[in-house]
């Protein structure tokens, strides 16, 4: 691949080397493995397609760990060759990932390249961010209270828990003195210096000229508002800690899939193909990481593939387009029915288009059956239109099975990411009873 970020050979040639790339990774597994090698040695002959391989939930993993990790890197040399990641847990659930550490940077060579074609973003150049945990080489670090900053060469990353007004000002004021390029955020965190920028007054960054998000759903209004106040390009990572980068935008605003490090496929709830540009649940195959390969992996996440886009970019290849909220995250209405949580992100679209950008923060708590909670950041001054919002919000929230659920709403200056994961769910569910169908 050159410096450009795409293949100067055909399309074909591009997606034989993919294929060969996979079937290389299939055969290892089956052969390394435990899980993959029981499961070749159940049909009788290893797999070659991959279709043929079982869809694999992230509990499948956490109960059975040791299943999923390649013999070769529990014993000598490669024992020593590998570094472990882990998920941040902002799913209610945490888990281990075994990398070779040469497959790990391998993983990133696709993401560096689009960052240097579209944004001129270097690895030498200075960069921030956030850590929720430290770790040195696989080891967890327990940090205290003053050890918040950590800085490393031409990097600086902030500690994300138990954040508040005062400690953002304080980050920024370190932000500001660090002087970086670009910076990697969530936009949770990325909205918290904003609104810290603009209720202190405070300088804006002399030399940025870049901010990457992920992590979290990204809307189109903290996008706006993080673009006006920031005065940068603002882009969007999808991935995570299995495989790294999934996709990535583009100026254009196309999520190009990074096809030399993962495989997706788009699958419905019965783990069946969906027709190409229907929504589905998103599962990854890596082609890299040899210590622990997944293999038809469900992301937890939902979206659809788009095929033959033409993009000015020049990248011709397929486009991911996530959809709002995870596969996991849905409303149980009364009739004890799920109800997906984008249905509470089109009321939040409809007032910013009607209104003009002004909810910048949201997140909607089902406490009960019929029982919800919509906390919203509103510009300050639009704070005497509550309700006007409410009435706005109500009208416009097209789920009938909702119609009669209570909600409350309440108004904040700000909503802090969660201080276990450092992510803000824009939809939490609080565990109660759930009716029986019918």
């Amino acid at each position: 691949m050159p410096s450009g970020g795409f293949p100067t050979k055909s399309s074909e040639w591009w997606m034989r080397k993919m294929r060969e790339k996979l079937s290389r990774m299939l055969e290892y597994a089956q052969e390394n493995v435990p899980f993959y090698r029981d499961f070749a040695e159940a049909r009788g002959s290893k797999a070659l397609r991959l279709e043929d391989f079982p869809p694999i939930q992230k509990k499948d993993i956490i109960q059975n760990p040791d299943a999923f990790i390649s013999e070769e890197y529990s014993r000598f040399p490669l024992m020593d060759k590998q570094l472990i990641a882990r998920t941040s847990g902002s799913t209610g659930t945490y888990l281990k990932i075994h990398w070779d550490r040469r497959n790990y940077i391998e993983s990133m060579i696709e993401t560096w390249l689009l960052r240097k074609r579209y944004y001129g973003i270097l690895p030498q150049d200075k960069q921030c961010g956030f850590f929720t945990t430290i770790y040195e080489g696989n080891k967890l670090v327990a940090y205290t209270e003053g050890q918040n900053t950590l800085v490393q060469k031409n990097k600086i990353t902030f500690n994300r828990n138990n954040l508040d007004k005062e400690k953002i000002e304080k980050i920024y004021k370190e932000i500001y003195a660090f002087d970086p390029k670009w910076m990697m955020l969530q936009p949770s965190n990325a909205m918290l210096l904003a609104q810290c920028i603009e209720e202190k007054k405070l300088p804006k960054l002399r030399n940025l000229q870049f901010i990457e998000l992920n992590g979290e759903t990204l809307f189109e209004n903290v996008r706006q508002q993080l673009k006006q106040v920031f005065e940068c390009v603002i882009a969007n990572l999808y991935g995570c800690a299995e495989s790294n980068t999934i996709s990535y935008e583009c100026p254009n605003g196309h999520m190009h899939i990074c096809k030399s490090g993962v495989h997706i496929e788009i699958l419905d709830d019965v783990q069946k193909p969906v027709t190409d540009g229907t929504e589905g649940n998103i599962y990854i195959t890596t082609f890299c990481n040899h210590a622990m390969p997944f293999i038809r992996y469900n992301t937890g996440d939902k979206g659809r593939i788009l095929k033959n886009v033409v993009c000015e970019c020049g990248n011709k290849g397929p486009v991911l387009e996530l959809t709002a909220g995870r596969a996991n995250d849905y409303a149980i209405d009364r009739y004890g029915e799920k109800v997906l949580a984008s249905v509470f992100v089109r009321p939040i679209e409809f007032v910013n288009e009607r209104i003009g950008q002004i909810i910048n923060q949201f997140q909607v708590i089902q406490r009960d059956i019929d029982h919800f909670t919509v906390k919203l950041v509103v510009k300050k001054r639009y704070f005497n239109w509550q309700e006007a919002i409410k009435k706005m919000y109500l009208q416009n929230l097209w789920q009938d099975s909702l119609k009669d659920a209570k909600f409350n709403f309440e108004f904040y200056t700000e909503l802090l990411p969660d201080s276990s994961t450092g992510k803000l769910a824009y939809f939490v569910r609080k565990d109660f009873k759930e009716k029986e169908n019918g």
